[in-house]
Formats: structure tokens, C-alpha cells, sequence
């Protein structure tokens, strides 16, 4: 995927499918250790959910901020990876298939969770 994702362009009618390409790709280049590029693709995806003002579908790798979050993590930058998880705790709070309880004994504040 080279060149620039200009303004405008996830609004061509695919900006759903090309942010969920790039949230996966951007997975998969932080398990080939391309960390740089994962961050780009990842910045990318947020960049297409943003224009097109949609939240990421609640499904596993969908949400760019999780991807950002573990790669701030896996290269040190623990302040980054703190910044970001917020807004994946809530996901995982509102939108995934764990219960409160199992959340809490993961130490989510009570304020994340539903």
C-alpha cells in the first residue's frame, strides 16, 4: 500500500472495508516485527474511521487505538500505551464477550465497565 490516503478518500465507498484492511495489516506487521509501518497503517485506519465518523465494529482487531496501544507498549513508550488503553478498555467493556466480573479481576476501574 503505497502513496498518501488523501482527504476524501475513505468516502470512495469502500472507507469500511480499507480501514479494516489497514487495522489487519497493521497486526500483522507488528508480528513481523515492522513496527514503524504497523504504526502507519494503524494511524490510517483511525485516520478513515475519523472522516468517515464511524466507530470500528465491535470485533477482535478492528479498533486502530488497541493496535496503537500495544505498540507503544511492546517498544517502551509505557506513558503512550497508559494514554491509549482507556479508550480500548471501553471497547472491550461495551463490546466484547468478557463479563464485568472477568474484567475486573483483569483491574479495569469500575468506571469502564457496564
Amino acid at each position: 500500500m503505497r502513496g498518501c490516503l488523501c482527504p476524501g478518500h475513505c468516502r470512495a465507498g469502500n472507507g469500511r472495508t480499507l480501514a479494516l484492511l489497514l487495522a489487519q495489516r497493521g497486526w500483522g506487521l507488528i508480528r513481523l516485527g515492522r513496527f514503524a509501518q504497523a504504526e502507519a497503517a494503524f494511524a490510517r485506519c483511525r485516520a478513515c474511521y475519523e472522516e468517515l465518523a464511524v466507530a470500528p465494529p465491535p470485533e477482535f482487531g478492528t479498533d486502530p487505538l488497541a493496535g496503537l496501544a500495544l505498540l507503544a507498549h511492546i517498544v517502551g513508550d509505557y506513558p503512550r500505551a497508559l494514554a491509549l488503553g482507556p479508550g480500548g478498555w471501553q471497547l472491550i467493556a461495551h463490546g466484547s464477550a468478557f463479563n464485568p466480573a472477568e474484567l475486573q479481576g483483569l483491574g479495569v476501574p469500575d468506571s469502564l465497565l457496564p
